[in-house]
């Protein structure tokens, strides 16, 4: 009898160390923090612009279009330039640098990546009205629209994947 005493003893005191060992592996845990950081992206037009006294055909003006990364991450740059007037757009053409890269959406693209306090080399710098009637010619402005995408993080895509990633993403394809 004393021997199933001390065996029911040792059977509960292994059963409760046994619960006890249980509840303290579902309960033991670890905690990490984990950083993540945003870098910022932001551009600016820098522009050089000696606007003519008055618009004639076959006229030519300076405007020197760049773009400056002032943001604090590496990024590529496109842009997009549109006339206020279609009309006067259709007679105007620009010296667009070799160096940008046009693309079939409207968009020219910086193929460099361009590093905070980095400009790119101009987008053009004259703008040179056609042989136009002279009543066609008004008053217009040259929009010129930026914008920029953070590189990807191991700096080794080119500004195709880049921007092809990003347009997936903003479509909300994986």
């Amino acid at each position: 009898m004393k021997k199933k005493r001390i065996l029911l003893l040792l059977l509960e005191i292994f059963g409760l160390l046994a619960i006890g060992g249980i509840i303290a592996y579902f309960t033991s845990g670890d905690t990490a923090d984990n950083l993540i950081t945003i870098g910022s992206n932001e551009i600016k037009i820098v522009e050089e612009f000696d606007p003519p006294d008055e618009l004639t055909p076959n006229s030519t003006f300076h405007k020197d279009v760049k773009f400056e990364n002032t943001g604090e991450s590496p990024c590529y740059i496109r842009v997009a330039v549109k006339f206020t007037d279609m009309d006067i757009g259709k007679y105007c053409s620009m010296d667009y640098n070799p160096k940008w890269v046009e693309g079939t959406d409207g968009y020219w693209y910086y193929p460099d990546l361009v590093n905070p306090g980095e400009q790119t080399e101009s987008l053009f710098t004259t703008v040179t009205i056609g042989d136009v009637p002279v009543e066609t010619i008004t008053g217009f402005d040259i929009i010129v629209y930026g914008e920029s995408v953070q590189c990807l993080g191991d700096v080794s895509g080119t500004y195709e994947e880049t921007w092809a990633t990003y347009q997936k993403n903003k479509e909300g394809r994986p």
